[in-house]
């Protein structure tokens, strides 16, 4: 029992960090969460009015629905999503973006789920 009783403390001392860290290190700024969206608003807005109001997703056309909220943090770039209706079906595509010099700019776009069920494929991206 002694040695359980000197290892169970350690592991709560471990976890407890972890916990704290992941908690206070993908924080983002409310400056920030609005500058990503902006940048994934820009993007949808000009791929809309270069397809005549129609969102294409590899050979099928759909109409935007919304940009989600929820912005997270992925390594150095920010990710949000935003849904698409292609006929009965919702496709979540996600939207990964880089802050640079000041400047906010979508640079890959992700088919995420259709109808709820995970798909993860790479629409495009930049290099």
């Amino acid at each position: 029992m002694r040695y359980v009783r000197i290892i169970r403390p350690g592991i709560l001392f471990v976890l407890s960090l972890t916990l704290l860290l992941s908690c206070t290190s993908g924080k983002i700024s409310t400056d920030d969460k609005q500058k990503v969206q902006g940048a994934m608003k820009v993007f949808v807005d000009d791929k809309l009015a270069k397809n005549g109001n129609v969102y294409k997703i590899e050979d099928k056309s759909g109409v935007f629905d919304y940009l989600h909220e929820g912005v997270k943090k992925s390594g150095d770039l920010h990710v949000s999503c935003a849904d698409v209706k292609v006929g009965n079906d919702i496709y979540d595509i996600d939207y990964y973006v880089k802050k640079e010099n000041g400047t906010y700019t979508v640079m890959k776009e992700v088919l995420h789920k259709i109808n709820k069920e995970e798909i993860n494929r790479p629409l495009w991206a930049k290099e």
